[in-house]
């Protein structure tokens, strides 16, 4: 077999054997990639309310049970300790990230207006904040499973 078939049927194996959760990452961290890209490019064009609407593409991730369920016809693939394990992990990941986000985004601000004399804050400024922390649980979530995946190799191993 030539590189260029082995490394072809590589990726078709990697594709295959590639678990239901780590899809559902993969699509998370595209879909929240667009959404931060869109925020940049509306913001710089229409400022900040605007720039608000690009987290709208975050609702597709709510498809994702749909994307990529089992078909009738697939192997029945079953959810084992290792699986719900990592699961576990990703998420704890994701939350604490979150919450450390969210604390670090609402004191900088807070300090920021502090320092310029501000004692009170806009209300316009609570949902970045609380953006701030659904795209970090989001993306860390989706970031450490696949790592954790990866880490773990296919069966176990490593």
């Amino acid at each position: 077999m030539t590189e260029k078939h082995y490394i072809i049927h590589s990726i078709e194996i990697e594709r295959i054997c590639m678990n239901t959760e780590e899809k559902a990452a993969w699509f998370t961290i595209v879909v929240c990639t667009f959404s931060l890209i869109g925020f940049a490019i509306l913001h710089s064009l229409y400022g900040s309310p605007v720039a608000f609407a690009a987290f709208s593409l975050l609702g597709f991730t709510g498809f994702t049970p749909i994307l990529f369920r089992h078909r009738k016809g697939d192997q029945q693939i079953t959810v084992d300790e290792r699986d719900r394990l990592i699961l576990r992990k990703a998420t704890v990941a994701g939350g604490m990230s979150s919450y450390v986000i969210f604390v670090l985004v609402s004191m900088g601000i807070w300090f920021v207006q502090f320092s310029q004399g501000n004692h009170e804050i806009e209300i316009s400024i609570l949902p970045f904040v609380v953006l701030c922390g659904g795209v970090t649980l989001f993306l860390t979530r989706s970031i450490a499973l696949i790592v954790l995946y990866r880490g773990e190799g296919s069966y176990g191993e490593g």
